[in-house]
């Protein structure tokens, strides 16, 4: 069962609206304010409902070694959740390193904030992250990780251009996901009236079309049932 159905007991959309997440009066919002709304009202749930099991552990570890972060590496967490990625992290930064998270949600930001403030090389900051990604490093990013987040950007194609802009010589970009695109496709779609209904996983294959329009070498990719894999690399030169 997907990390969504899990949270909300597998209900999808309700006829009078009850299980949409509520909005300020007053404009539209926007999608990213309404993404931080839904995933607000998840935060405090959000490590529970999100808990992998022994093997899924393992296979994200592994994964992750896949980027050979180097010590004292610059990293941003694209999408970072509650600080979800931390363990895996921490233990491979070096005592120089560095990571930014970035998250949409406010309440997910400030639990992140709240669990590792003990870590200096961590930080933590809300916002649309194709708006942060230059300015958070100015003096560019050797690792940028988006797990189970590259669904919930607005504007994926733009994400991968100030990606590309953002990494160093050298430095790459990873999108992971623990589920092929049917399978993540599947559960976003299962949400009925949600903000991250009409959330989008493309296909590796349509994912790398658009990372070569953008001048972002692909290094590897790979999906299957169970493993969405992608590592791109910054075409700058040294």
């Amino acid at each position: 069962m997907g990390i969504f159905q899990r949270f909300f007991g597998g209900r999808k959309k309700a006829s009078d609206g009850s299980h949409a997440v509520p909005t300020q009066g007053g404009a539209a919002p926007t999608m990213n304010s309404q993404r931080a709304e839904f995933f607000d009202a998840m935060a405090t749930e959000w490590d529970t409902t999100t808990k992998l099991n022994q093997a899924q552990e393992q296979q994200l570890a592994d994964l992750i070694d896949r980027l050979n972060i180097p010590e004292d590496a610059v990293v941003v967490d694209a999408g970072c959740g509650t600080g979800v990625l931390y363990k895996y992290l921490a233990p491979r930064i070096g005592s120089k390193g560095r990571v930014f998270g970035i998250d949409v949600s406010p309440k997910m930001i400030s639990l992140a904030e709240a669990k590792f403030a003990h870590d200096q090389r961590f930080s933590w900051h809300t916002g649309a992250v194709e708006e942060l990604l230059e300015e958070i490093a100015p003096e560019g990013i050797d690792r940028i990780i988006c797990y189970s987040s590259f669904p919930h950007f607005s504007d994926q194609k733009l994400f991968l251009q100030v990606a590309a802009r953002a990494l160093r010589p050298e430095g790459k970009l990873a999108i992971i996901h623990l589920g092929s695109s049917d399978e993540i496709n599947g559960m976003h779609s299962d949400m009925g009236d949600s903000p991250v209904a009409q959330d989008t996983l493309p296909s590796i294959r349509d994912l790398t079309t658009m990372a070569q329009d953008i001048s972002l070498a692909v290094q590897t990719s790979q999906e299957q049932p169970g493993v969405y894999f992608f590592l791109g690399a910054s075409l700058r030169p040294s």
